[in-house]
């Protein structure tokens, strides 16, 4: 176990064998938006159970990867991109 200093807490341990959790920055985060805009296009123009879910699946990243970036700041993460 590895320790490290945190702003809201005096220390925390954390697994050094466990893969640390990227946090997406803004450009992730603008890029996963025009791609459910982009599906969002998709389904309109053609509204069948396929672009339908791949419109969703596109709505659910983008507000994942959003949800990410925010706990990260809550938390004071270090921000580095996702790719």
């Amino acid at each position: 176990m590895g320790k490290v200093k945190n702003l809201i807490w005096d220390e925390i341990e954390y697994d050094q064998e466990e893969p640390i959790q990227p946090i997406p920055t803004w450009e992730d985060i603008k890029q996963a938006i025009n791609e459910s805009y982009e599906a969002h296009e998709r389904w309109h123009a053609d509204q069948t159970p396929e672009n339908w879910c791949r419109y969703m699946t596109a709505i659910e990243r983008a507000s994942s990867l959003n949800a990410n970036r925010f706990h990260a700041t809550l938390m004071e993460t270090e921000i580095v991109p996702i790719n």
